[in-house]
């Protein structure tokens, strides 16, 4: 399980922060909302990817 939090949000991008399993850790994580292509702008240290998957 992991916590979003919105960090930004325009008409082209919504970039959230993603706490696996809650922790004090985060990445960042961003969404084109015109193509739905995912970037991973900050992977969470220590972390697998899986997270910034899901979020």
């Amino acid at each position: 399980m992991e916590d979003l939090v919105l960090e930004s949000l325009t008409e082209d991008k919504v970039t959230y922060r993603y706490y696996p399993e809650g922790g004090e850790k985060f990445g960042i994580v961003s969404l084109m909302r015109k193509t739905g292509k995912r970037i991973h702008d900050k992977p969470c240290p220590g972390e697998r990817s899986v997270y910034a998957g899901q979020a």
